[in-house]
């Protein structure tokens, strides 16, 4: 499937200092790349659709969240953050 990073996501990640988390999200973004249909990006272990909102998804990985936004079966990588402040700016 096709990926774009927002810039508020850019800025999330710029932020990161501890090596593990930085590998733990490259590792969700490839397999979020090799995704060939929108049917494989659900069934990823950590993705849920978010209540309330048709096109918006999380990726759960210990304390931390990644929002995914789903238009036109382009995957947006939104924002990224603790499991207490994700809620906070996405969606």
């Amino acid at each position: 499937m096709k990926v774009k990073y927002r810039k508020n996501f850019e800025k999330d990640i710029s932020k990161i200092r501890q090596q593990f988390v930085f590998d733990e999200i490259f590792r969700q973004i490839t397999a979020v790349k090799e995704c060939k249909s929108l049917v494989d990006f659900i069934r990823l272990p950590g993705v849920t659709k978010l209540v309330g909102h048709t096109d918006c998804y999380r990726i759960k990985f210990g304390d931390y969240r990644i929002g995914i936004k789903v238009i036109d079966n382009i995957i947006h990588f939104a924002r990224f953050g603790t499991r207490s402040n994700i809620y906070k700016v996405f969606p």
